[in-house]
């Protein structure tokens, strides 16, 4: 597991990393941070704990915490960008972020399809790849479709 500890501009405060085996169906503690001391004076409005873990079978599980509630995040705009390619016969969109994006949203003006993952955060300077299944839209028309919105755009 991969883990850090960043300020809502992008910038690491504390990462690392551990390696522990967990048995199937079974919980246990593999890590433990006090952050109180990093988190004072309205930090915590600022920050954001993220952790990555890789399972056995190479699937990958993203968990995010924030410590305070999203209405009270300082936001800055993430700079989301998209871009529609064809890996072999599946089309995939490339979304990436400048700071991190909470609630990302991909929405398509006038095509039905399905999306391998929807509604996800990403870390600042991080992409994420997303499988496309639509029969409505060539490439070129997903690209001109395509809206992207984060939690960002609703404050």
């Amino acid at each position: 597991m991969a883990w850090k500890l960043v300020d809502l501009s992008g910038d690491v405060v504390d990462s690392g990393t551990v390696s522990e085996k967990v048995d199937a169906f079974s919980s246990q503690e593999i890590l433990k941070r006090d952050y109180s001391p990093s988190l004072s004076d309205n930090r915590d409005r600022n920050s954001r704990f993220e952790s990555v873990f890789t399972a056995a079978t190479g699937q990958i599980y993203r968990e995010t915490h924030y410590f305070v509630p999203y209405k009270y995040l300082s936001l800055q705009n993430p700079g989301l960008t998209g871009e529609v390619k064809l890996d072999g016969d599946k089309l995939m969109l490339v979304i990436k972020a400048d700071k991190p994006a909470l609630f990302v949203e991909i929405d398509f003006e006038q095509a039905d399809a399905v999306l391998s993952d929807n509604y996800f955060d990403i870390g600042a300077g991080e992409t994420r790849e997303i499988a496309v299944i639509t029969e409505d839209l060539s490439l070129e028309a997903l690209k001109a479709q395509m809206k992207l919105r984060s939690l960002f755009d609703s404050y």
